[in-house]
């Protein structure tokens, strides 16, 4: 039985789960990928579609897809802990903005502090808006 596909691009999608998976070693979905794979099991290939990157998600969506890829609580405390007007502008958005879009500054400077490539967080919002 196929248990998850893989597109070209490296997007893990679990078909039981029917979710993106996001390929971060925090993420624990990820580690029962590697895991299945260790095992010498092989992803499918998935169609050569790959999922468009919304260019916005619900804050509910975002928040969760973090939480899901085990990046929620660093995130949460990075912003926290910025300062000055970017700091103040940063905690703003992330506890009242009802919707992030991926060309927001905050997710650019959560890019940026956590080295994030831009696949990686395209990936993050095609899986945010799958929930």
């Amino acid at each position: 039985m196929i248990k998850y596909r893989k597109s070209v691009g490296g997007i893990v999608f679990d078909l039981a789960e029917n979710k993106f998976i996001p390929c971060s070693p925090d993420n624990t979905d990820y580690q029962t990928y590697l895991a299945w794979c260790a095992e010498g099991n092989t992803a499918a290939l998935a169609d050569p579609v790959v999922p468009s990157v919304p260019e916005e998600v619900t804050a509910w969506q975002a928040k969760t897809a973090l939480l899901n890829a085990g990046l929620l609580l660093d995130v949460e405390s990075a912003i926290i802990g910025m300062t000055g007007i970017d700091g103040a502008a940063a905690r703003k958005d992330w506890f009242s903005a009802p919707t992030w879009r991926r060309s927001w500054p905050l997710v650019a400077a959560m890019q940026q502090a956590f080295g994030w490539p831009n696949n990686y967080v395209d990936q993050l919002f095609i899986a945010a808006a799958q929930l």
